[in-house]
């Protein structure tokens, strides 16, 4: 009897063929802490994430085929803190798998998911309960807690910068307005070393509020070229607010802690101690200067 060799080569390159598609294929693994995984390419030797340290990440979010999203669609890298477990077998879990240039598959279920991972924030229309999410990962970088700090302190240096380039000929010109405006008004007061006006039109005797005092405080504000876009003297409702926190703009909060209770005053803000590069309503501009009179009504104890 006669073999076919030439048979017996094809049907064995055949197998080598399948052998080598089912390992692109692999099945979904169990890991010990719970942990769904598919890897693509891994390291097994190689650095792991651990609780306080951050992961640079390139990922997609998909439920079956349907890619949701991708990071590879964002203008910026993202970065994961790793976190004590939401739940067994979570994506932070499924993180410290990996190490840096691994690729894997993750599988969970939208319900945990959505009302553990995601503290309760409801499922989107498109999926249900019972569906699977796959979340396909590539880890690029490991990160301590200062080194992301450091990173995330040079891209807001960064942005700034080019904010600030970008911004350069708005702001001269808002600049040159507020100038114009001091001198057309005969203004003779000096800005503080922030470029603040404040300007006493009744003094009074009473007391001067410091940071963290609770404040009430009645105001008309106006555009550089008399607009009046809000009073609260029309409605004879003062507002109050904790004075230093950031919940009104820097030059009110500059600008209470240099008059007294009982005084009126007039505040003029340049635009970066208002709402700089921002549009608010119809009346203030971005790179706007503002012009408010004020009272301060009271301390609130």
């Amino acid at each position: 009897m006669k073999t076919n060799f030439s048979c017996i080569g094809l049907l064995f390159m055949a197998m080598i063929f399948l052998t080598s598609c089912n390992s692109g294929n692999k099945k979904y693994q169990v890991a010990e802490n719970g942990v769904t995984y598919k890897f693509y390419k891994q390291d097994k030797n190689g650095e792991k994430p651990v609780v306080g340290n951050y992961v640079t990440v390139v990922m997609d979010f998909r439920v079956g085929d349907s890619i949701l999203q991708s990071t590879k669609d964002f203008p910026y890298p993202v970065q994961i803190p790793i976190i004590e477990p939401a739940f067994k077998g979570d994506l932070a879990s499924a993180l410290t798998l990996m190490s840096p240039g691994d690729s894997a598959s993750f599988m969970f279920n939208a319900d945990s998911v959505f009302s553990k991972m995601f503290k309760g924030t409801p499922l989107p229309p498109m999926i249900k309960k019972t569906d699977t999410i796959y979340y396909d990962v590539k880890l690029v970088n490991i990160l301590t807690e200062e080194q992301f700090q450091e990173e995330q302190n040079k891209a807001r240096e960064e942005q700034l910068k080019k904010f600030m380039e970008e911004t350069k000929p708005q702001r001269e010109a808002s600049a040159a307005k507020l100038e114009k405006y001091i001198k057309d008004n005969n203004i003779t007061a000096q800005p503080d070393e922030n470029g603040l006006y404040v300007i006493i039109t009744k003094k009074t005797k009473g007391d001067l509020p410091k940071a963290g005092d609770k404040i009430a405080v009645n105001y008309t504000g106006k555009t550089l070229d008399g607009k009046v876009f809000d009073s609260s003297f029309e409605r004879d409702q003062p507002i109050e607010f904790v004075l230093g926190q950031g919940s009104v703009i820097k030059g009110w909060d500059l600008a209470f802690q240099k008059i007294h209770v009982g005084e009126t005053a007039t505040i003029i803000i340049p635009q970066d101690l208002a709402y700089g590069s921002q549009q608010r309503g119809q009346d203030i501009t971005p790179f706007s200067n503002l012009v408010f009179d004020v009272k301060l009504e009271k301390i609130v104890k």
